[in-house]
């Protein structure tokens, strides 16, 4: 015989699960897509006013320094949301299980495979953040080369070099 706390939990559990899905795949996922695909309008416009290299590789420096700044609010943003959502389904979890200690034992399996696989998603989507980061640190460091090739005594006011 099911009860009224059984089924509310159950309802509980996919209230949260769709919620979290839905975060997924409203906000993260196009912030993913937006981070890994470059805007070639944007791009285009600015290249029709450029009159040297220089000014093209500062405005490459801008962008790459830009794409990193958010890369790393992203991760934070990310990182964050997942230890709110850890804390929120166990608290949940151990709340119910203070109301209805019988029964909870039973969902203490599907709990930790939604948590494992929100954990998976979350840490994929930490790595691409972090692959992204490092293509735009990389790409500001071969700028700066490009620099330190033209004018060497630039190499004493930078530490941060592509071989550091």
């Amino acid at each position: 015989m099911v009860d009224i706390t059984t089924v509310a939990l159950v309802l509980g559990v996919f209230a949260t699960s769709s919620a979290v899905i839905y975060f997924i795949w409203k906000y993260l996922i196009p912030k993913l897509q937006s981070l890994t695909s470059v805007s070639t309008e944007v791009k285009t416009k600015r290249v029709k006013n450029i009159d040297t290299s220089i000014e093209l590789l500062k405005l490459e420096f801008e962008y790459a320094k830009e794409s990193s700044i958010q890369a790393q609010q992203d991760r934070l943003t990310i990182m964050n949301f997942y230890l709110g959502l850890y804390t929120a389904v166990n608290g949940g979890y151990i709340g119910i299980q203070e109301i209805v200690p019988d029964n909870i034992i039973r969902y203490l399996p599907l709990t930790f495979i939604v948590l494992s696989f929100l954990s998976y998603i979350f840490i994929l989507q930490i790595i691409r953040l972090r692959q992204a980061w490092h293509e735009s640190a990389m790409v500001m460091n071969q700028i700066k080369e490009y620099f330190f090739k033209r004018d060497e005594s630039l190499k004493e006011f930078v530490t941060w070099r592509i071989d550091t």
